[in-house]
């Protein structure tokens, strides 16, 4: 379970940086706009989670500048207990 949540919270912190990029436009399609890659994703496990039951995240763009950017969320359960915090560091380039 823990290694299906660190798989799958390599994604929603990208979205969050991207939300702040001076570039976006806005649009449903932000993911095409940029190309994106994790730079640094680190995950602290406070309880015991399992991946296949409902969730809460939350992430907020920490820092942004240039390219790269840092986001930092919190996991909640169905329950509201706090399961996981989650930073990642991404760099996003704008496509051509």
């Amino acid at each position: 379970q823990a290694a299906a949540l660190a798989y799958l919270s390599d994604d929603l912190p990208t979205d969050a940086v991207v939300s702040l990029h001076p570039d976006r436009v806005v649009s449903d399609q932000f993911h095409e706009q940029f190309f994106s890659a994790s730079l640094d994703h680190a995950v602290w496990f406070h309880q015991p989670t399992r991946v296949d039951a409902w969730h809460v995240q939350t992430f907020a763009c920490q820092g942004l500048m240039g390219s790269r950017g840092v986001a930092i969320g919190q996991l909640f359960a169905a329950d509201g207990t706090h399961a996981a915090t989650i930073s990642q560091e991404v760099v996003l380039r704008r496509r051509r």
